[in-house]
């Protein structure tokens, strides 16, 4: 990475926070030791658990508090307070929470308290902090069988306790974050969120690790508005500690640690903020390093300001930001995202030297994270076939299981048949007359036999479908989300490889580089060509999966038509045809102002402009539209000259992936999203069978006044 910084701009940067912090520092230091010598003096238990809140509030976290914790234990027992020892285990374990043997030291005591739900939800703390040693400190590696046997175990029988199945679910997202950082992963978060969410967790720990824990999964799956809505949550839950802290007199407690890496997380999911939230949280930001010196001592601020300009604009301090804290070790969590904001800012600043780095790094970086996105979407597919074949082994034991009782069952109603033919016999000889009552009696018994046997079979074949319905359903789904994953994985380097022509070119001189512009020109159309094909296939998934949302808002017809006709007719790889007229709005129909979803209805025109493009060599073109006032309804008309379609293929042409004319251009799906954004905007698109000369589509649908 090139470096522009002056030699000694990082030690005067840090020689001035030590010096801003210094003061505070023996201030703290001062206040601690003034209350260790009160504590001398007290002569009753509830006195020194106060002063020992205060030390172990002015030791929190950067000042060894553990001596503190551990005092405020020994003085609870001694006084009886059974709140107060379960707050000191409490401390005890997040202080120590990366020391195995401490820890199973805490979960012995923690086990001798009555399991009520705040010794119940701090057993569970340390459990998990237990569980996360073990995977940090496992050296074999993780196996995707076992991950698949967790899954299947989890799916099939999930314990019944909620401390058990947040444990368990933590256990399966540790294994899959070692495996994946994708869908996968954030499907199985997501699951944990909702469970601790709901949960009765009254402290909040659990909660705020699991939130810790999660937010950089939905980072990292590029969902900044899931991580956002987590870290929001952490700092609701956050300001509920600090009221209770202060109501119970806690005047030295705070949490700005954990406020301050909340805060700094969202910042670099600016994407999800608006400006005010942005500026908003800055200023949080910036409050916390002024009032708390441990802030100004163990964070510098660098990467703070960098987010904050990234997400304002501010581009030069953005790149002289990111430089300095770029290549630190703690920021290498976040060095793929710095390296695309230090590309934009470097091009927008005109460094070309900082761009061309940061490019090459950024395109080395890409090709590791394809590499790595694409053996962990096998990993995940494998984990998925290990879990579906793990079911398809249950069923069938199941199924053996249900066979081999049946079995038995037919044998124990022959033998009971016979037995009963026998008794029978016996009483057709001892009572002859009620011969006919017993033979009654013993068809309606063999008929309800058979009436319950109906309806065991009957039973197990709903089952059966039941099974089918749900494993065809998880099919579909999985579908869907190869589709989205597999255009989103492709959208990134195509878009890369379009950036970087052309980077290359600009590098270039003037003189040398005019034959190889037209190279880069046609690439930048091949990539905007299969980046339409990959908007249309995620059009498609979201349109049938229900999932796409309408945004009505006041639009202008007039300017709807002409995005359509620009986008269609004046775009950057559109071809000029002096033999074809493109005429609109030849009935000179009245402008007006209306609600719908302008985006949706602008990309049904510019599909059926397109497709007439296609169609016509030369002729006209024409786009007319109608506005009834009285039905408020809207109804567009695209006509061309072109060679027409036939009237038996005036529904097939609707279908997606077909196409007339196999020759032609596209990959025929532009007619299926027209036929499924009409149905979303509640109108319709047919073919008008009555046009004799090309073709006419009409396009309507209803829309409200403004």
């Amino acid at each position: 990475m090139v470096k522009f910084l002056p030699k000694y701009a990082l030690t005067v940067l840090m020689l001035a926070v030590v010096c801003l912090s210094a003061r505070a520092t023996i201030d703290r230091s001062a206040k601690i030791d003034s209350l260790k010598i009160v504590l001398q003096t007290v002569n009753t238990p509830g006195d020194s658990v106060k002063i020992l809140y205060d030390i172990l509030d002015l030791s929190t976290p950067y000042r060894n508090p553990q001596e503190a914790a551990k005092l405020l234990y020994a003085v609870a027992v001694n006084a009886g307070d059974t709140a107060v020892q379960i707050n000191a285990i409490r401390y005890q374990a997040n202080i120590m929470s990366g020391h195995p043997d401490y820890l199973e030291h805490l979960h012995r005591v923690i086990s001798q308290y009555p399991p009520t739900p705040r010794t119940k939800e701090i057993r569970l703390l340390i459990e998990l902090f237990q569980l996360e040693n073990k995977m940090k400190n496992d050296t074999t590696g993780d196996s995707g069988k076992e991950i698949s046997r967790l899954i299947q175990h989890y799916t099939k029988t999930p314990p019944e306790s909620q401390y058990e199945r947040a444990k368990f679910l933590f256990l399966v997202c540790g294994h899959l974050s070692h495996f994946t950082q994708g869908s996968l992963l954030e499907r199985y978060a997501s699951k944990m969120l909702d469970l601790v969410d709901g949960a009765d967790f009254p402290i909040g720990t659990v909660r705020n690790l699991i939130y810790s824990r999660s937010a950089p999964v939905f980072t990292n799956d590029n969902k900044p508005d899931m991580a956002v809505d987590i870290d929001k949550r952490a700092l609701n839950m956050i300001d509920s500690t600090m009221t209770a802290y202060a109501e119970e007199g806690r005047r030295y407690r705070n949490l700005d640690h954990l406020r301050y890496e909340a805060y700094t997380r969202m910042l670099a999911n600016h994407e999800a903020l608006s400006r005010a939230e942005v500026e908003q949280y800055y200023r949080e930001l910036m409050k916390i390093r002024e009032t708390n010196p441990d802030i100004r001592e163990h964070y510098d601020g660098i990467l703070v300001r960098a987010f904050y300009s990234i997400a304002t604009g501010d581009y030069k301090e953005a790149v002289r930001s990111i430089l300095i804290c770029i290549d630190r070790p703690e920021n290498q969590r976040y060095r793929y995202y710095m390296l695309n904001a230090l590309c934009d800012a470097a091009q927008v600043v005109g460094d070309r030297d900082i761009l061309l780095d940061a490019s090459l790094e950024l395109n080395r970086m890409q090709r590791d994270e394809l590499a790595n996105k694409a053996m962990e979407r096998y990993r995940e597919l494998q984990i998925v076939y290990d879990v579906n074949e793990l079911q398809d082994e249950n069923a069938r034991l199941e199924l053996s299981k249900h066979q081999t009782s049946l079995r038995a069952s037919r044998t124990i109603l022959l033998v009971s048949v016979l037995g009963l033919l026998i008794t029978i016999g016996m009483v057709i000889v001892l009572w002859r007359q009620n011969r006919k009552m017993r033979r009654l009696a013993n068809r309606i018994r063999a008929v309800a036999d058979h009436l319950r046997q109906d309806r065991n079979e009957l039973r197990n074949t709903q089952r059966e479908l039941i099974q089918a319905r749900d494993m065809a359903k998880m099919a579909d789904e999985q579908k869907t989300d190869f589709i989205n994953s597999l255009s989103h994985e492709v959208k990134i380097p195509l878009a890369t490889i379009a950036e970087y022509s052309q980077v290359i070119v600009d590098c270039i001189p003037e003189d040398k580089s005019r034959y190889l512009r037209r190279f880069a020109d046609t690439i930048e159309v091949s990539t905007r060509m299969v980046q339409t094909m990959m908007n249309d296939l995620l059009d498609i998934a979201a349109l049938e999966s229900n999932t796409m949302a309408m945004r009505p808002e006041p639009v202008d017809i007039y300017k709807i038509c002409e995005a359509a006709l620009s986008a269609v007719f004046n775009g950057a790889d559109s071809v000029e045809n002096p033999a074809v007229k493109v005429v609109f709005n030849s009935a000179n129909v009245p402008d007006a102002v209306v609600v719908t979803d302008g985006e949706r209805l602008c990309q049904v025109l510019i599909n059926l402009l397109s497709n007439a493009r296609k169609a016509t060599e030369r002729g006209i073109i024409a786009l007319d539209f109608a506005y009834d006032a009285e039905t408020d309804r809207l109804t567009f008309v695209v006509t061309d000259s072109g060679p027409g379609i036939p009237d038996d293929k005036a529904e097939f042409i609707f279908r997606r992936f077909t196409k007339l004319d196999p020759n032609a251009s596209g990959c025929g799906l532009g007619l299926y999203i027209c036929k499924l954004l009409a149905r979303l905007l509640g109108g319709s698109v047919e073919l008008d069978t009555g046009c004799k000369r090309g073709a006419r589509f009409v396009f309507s649908i209803p829309v409200n006044r403004d």
